[in-house]
């Protein structure tokens, strides 16, 4: 990496809000040449029907986009890119277009049908053509035979010059097909409606597809019952096929190939505002751009970037959740993924086999779910050894983005869910003073409210890593008038919290989780450390606290020794976290800043013993 990123050139225009790829190129902004890979699919003059998915925000739309233009359009928008550079073969003429985005019918079942052949009826008005039909299967059929059927009298387009064309079939582009299914995946009777209208559509583009030339269908994920797919044997799936493998998202050559400038751009800024922090070089950036948002993989081989994150990344000159921030992933939220072990995703060992990565819509594979909204990718694939072994998928979590996306979102997100309304305007409160009281450094406060704050969250979605406190944490900070960064990447680690005041003052923030003492539950909810050493023996008989195992307890342990066990492993914690924060220099870029700084050590034992130290290295003058 030491001969990267070292150009000087100026950075084009990013084009963030527009996946359009005529507007990238007439604006003069990035566009990353993915028609190298395109061609592939241009070659394919037997079956060029494919279908293809990739998680929301990963380039789809603009895929379509540049399929359009290469068969709406021509040649001339391509003249720099390697299509035509490299003097790849491909009959550049035109043909009529239809283009439908599922999107733009809305997600209501009972009138998809409807909004769908009005859908297919505007495109037809666009050609010419008048079509009144108020189902969509019949509407897509005669707008493609219209069309077929027009080639002889109708001038086409190419280059902006009016033309007579031969018949080269119909091109048909169906972007997000799959939109009504996910937004009616918890209503049985929706989703059922919304099945039905599809297999007429689908069936209708079978029976026509001998007069298209091409399609291309995209999709979050490929359900077995109802797809471009099941309806019509001649569509490839290419989602997970090597060659396309990086048709969607950028790679580390593509990075340094388009976004060098970009990168040096950064970081002479962060250079100008003093805040590198531990970024000596722009190799430190990039470094720092991999762990946030590269990771994705399709075939288990070849790494890409999201594109929509780095885009924003380098656009905003921040590193930043902007996957999740752009758009909820309502694919996981609509699935009833009762069987999920919502923290199964930090096993790095993940291993699924079988008919993958097919989702059922009435047999909901959670892994299978993780995978098609990108919270989970292809660490690895092992081939099948013989006739009925099957190939085994190696899932792990692909990036930074994503880890805080699931721990800090999704997951407090559905934790929350659980608990009653009631509840929850008491956790609410329970935010609010422990946010003050901790940002005040109140110790002892901070500490009962936060033992308080985790009484709330039932027994059952308790979570033994460092990162569901840290989240907790997060959540209840963000209840005040604070800036709070949760898993601030730097060059040496990674900042559980990085919490900054409106006055500027910062708090470098470490967590550290301790197991009970000889892996036992024995103490359930209380409300401070010192109530639970006093209430040891009345609670464990207790009917609520039935499906705890009090190993300590059974082996004889005192309840004096257990308790000074605890004090012991909730000191550790404390000293640990202040050693982090020191080894990994966590706080070095503060330091000149005329603030208040503070290293804060947050140590949890069990599910609720909570210690808190503050110790200030950074006082202003």
């Amino acid at each position: 990496m030491k001969n990267k990123f070292i150009k000087n050139d100026r950075p084009q225009k990013i084009g963030v809000n527009y996946p359009i790829f005529s507007a990238l190129i007439d604006t003069g902004s990035v566009y990353v040449d993915k028609t190298m890979i395109i061609h592939q699919l241009l070659m394919n003059d037997k079956f060029p029907f494919y279908f293809f998915s990739r998680p929301r925000r990963f380039g789809k739309t603009l895929l379509i986009s540049t399929l359009e233009e290469i068969f709406g359009c021509g040649i001339n928008r391509f003249q720099k890119l390697d299509i035509v550079k490299q003097g790849l073969k491909h009959d550049w003429s035109t043909s009529h277009v239809i283009r439908i985005d599922m999107t733009s019918c809305g997600p209501d079942a009972d009138s998809f049908d409807k909004s769908l052949a009005k859908r297919v009826c505007g495109i037809a008005s666009n050609f010419g053509i008048s079509l009144q039909e108020d189902h969509c299967a019949p509407a897509i059929f005669n707008l493609i035979e219209s069309l077929n059927r027009s080639y002889d009298t109708v001038n086409l387009r190419k280059n902006g010059e009016l033309r007579t064309a031969s018949n080269p079939g119909i091109v048909l582009l169906i972007d997000e097909y799959d939109f009504q299914l996910i937004s009616n995946l918890d209503s049985p009777e929706k989703l059922q409606t919304v099945q039905d209208t599809l297999f007429g559509f689908y069936a209708s583009i079978k029976s026509a597809s001998d007069m298209l030339r091409f399609m291309f269908v995209t999709g979050i994920a490929r359900f077995k019952e109802l797809s471009p797919i099941s309806g019509m044997n001649t569509v490839s799936d290419i989602s997970y096929h090597p060659m396309f493998s990086q048709i969607c998202g950028f790679t580390e050559d593509e990075i340094d190939k388009y976004f060098s400038s970009h990168l040096k751009s950064m970081y002479d800024e962060w250079k100008k505002q003093g805040i590198l922090g531990q970024h000596k070089d722009v190799v430190d950036i990039y470094n720092s751009l991999v762990k946030w948002y590269d990771g994705y993989s399709w075939d288990g081989i070849t790494k890409v970037f999201n594109p929509i994150s780095v885009l924003m990344c380098l656009s905003e000159k921040f590193f930043d959740n902007y996957w999740y921030n752009l758009g909820g992933p309502n694919f996981l939220k609509k699935l009833q993924l009762n069987d999920l072990d919502y923290f199964s995703l930090f096993n790095r060992n993940i291993e699924i086999s079988g008919e993958f990565p097919i989702q059922k819509l009435n047999e909901t594979s959670p892994n299978t779910a993780l995978l098609h909204t990108g919270y989970l990718t292809i660490n690895k694939i092992d081939p099948s050894n013989g006739v009925d072994s099957q190939k085994i998928y190696h899932l792990n979590i692909p990036n930074h983005e994503v880890r805080i996306s699931y721990v800090n979102e999704y997951l407090i997100e559905k934790i929350s869910a659980k608990i009653s309304d009631a509840d929850k305007v008491k956790l609410s409160e329970l935010h609010k003073q422990f946010a003050l009281a901790f940002c005040a450094y109140r110790v002892d406060e901070a500490e009962i409210n936060f033992s308080k704050l985790l009484i709330q969250y039932p027994y059952k979605l308790h979570c033994a890593l460092e990162a569901y406190y840290a989240s907790h944490l997060y959540t209840a900070l963000n209840s005040v008038d604070v800036k709070v960064s949760v898993e601030k990447m730097t060059s040496e680690g990674v900042i559980d919290l990085l919490v900054q005041q409106p006055n500027g003052d910062v708090m470098v923030v470490e967590v550290k989780y301790s197991r009970l003492p000889e892996s036992s539950e024995i103490f359930p909810d209380h409300t401070t450390f010192d109530d639970q050493t006093n209430v040891i023996s009345d609670e464990l008989s207790s009917e609520q606290y039935h499906d705890f195992e009090f190993e300590a307890v059974s082996s004889g342990a005192s309840d004096a020794v257990v308790v000074q066990r605890i004090r012991r492993l909730l000191e550790q914690g404390k000293t640990r976290a202040i050693e982090q924060i020191r080894r990994k220099k966590y706080t070095v870029e503060y330091l000149d800043r005329n603030i208040n700084v503070w290293m804060v050590a947050v140590s949890i034992v069990g599910r609720t013993n909570v210690k808190i130290l503050f110790e200030q290295i950074r006082s202003r003058n």
